[in-house]
């Protein structure tokens, strides 16, 4: 049996790493992406919560 636990690990650590570094670099250029990224989920939130709450059962 092969063990896979290993290699997804490993995949993990390197997104997250490429990640990392890809956020990095574009906050040193002055690409500020956090504030957008709060924003898009706040966006996500509410249209969920629209949902929730619509009359229709």
């Amino acid at each position: 049996m092969k063990n896979l636990s290993n290699k997804s690990g490993q995949s993990i650590a390197e997104y997250s790493l490429m990640l990392a570094m890809i956020m990095g670099s574009l906050m040193l250029m002055g690409f500020d992406l956090y504030p957008r990224f709060i924003h898009a989920f706040q966006l996500y939130f509410d249209s969920f919560f629209f949902m929730l709450n619509l009359p229709i059962p």
